[in-house]
C-alpha cells in the first residue's frame, strides 16, 4: 500500500510539473501573438508595424498600396530594429528622392506610454545613425 502512495504522489507531482510547464509556455505564445504597440515609419511612404511585447514584428500595413516595395522583405518576426533598417534600405535602393533624413520619422503608439517613448527613442537614434552611416 505504501508503494502505491508513494507511486501516487510522483505522478501527482508530474502532471503538476507538465500543467505548469504547458501553462507557462500558452501565456508565452499569447505575449508573442498579441499585438503592443504600432510603430509608423513616416517617409515618402507609410509604413506601419504591428509589434508584439518583445519587439517583434507580427503585421507589416504600407499605408500607400500602390507601392509594392517591401512585398519581396520577409519582415515578419524580426527585431523592429531590424525591420525598420530593412525597410529604409530597401527605399533608399529604390527611390533616392522619396526618403532622406530630414523628411523621415519614427513614431510609436501604444498602452505603456513609458515604453512606446523609450522604444522610439531608440529606433530614431538608429534611423539618424544609419543616414550618418
Amino acid at each position: 500500500m505504501k508503494k502505491f502512495l508513494v507511486f501516487l504522489v510522483k505522478l501527482l507531482c508530474y502532471v503538476v510539473f507538465f500543467i505548469a510547464i504547458f501553462c507557462i509556455s500558452a501565456y508565452g505564445g499569447y505575449l508573442y501573438i498579441t499585438p503592443s504597440s504600432y510603430v509608423t515609419l513616416n517617409g515618402g511612404t507609410s509604413v506601419v508595424y504591428t509589434v508584439n511585447c518583445y519587439n517583434r514584428v507580427l503585421d507589416v500595413n504600407i499605408v500607400n498600396e500602390d507601392n509594392k516595395a517591401l512585398d519581396k522583405l520577409k519582415l515578419t518576426h524580426k527585431d523592429i530594429a531590424d525591420a525598420i533598417e530593412l525597410t529604409v534600405q530597401e527605399f533608399d535602393i529604390n527611390d533616392n528622392s522619396q526618403t532622406n533624413k530630414y523628411s523621415t520619422s519614427i513614431s510609436v503608439s501604444g498602452e505603456d506610454e513609458y515604453k512606446a517613448d523609450r522604444l522610439a527613442e531608440k529606433l530614431n537614434k538608429q534611423l539618424i545613425a544609419n543616414y550618418e552611416n
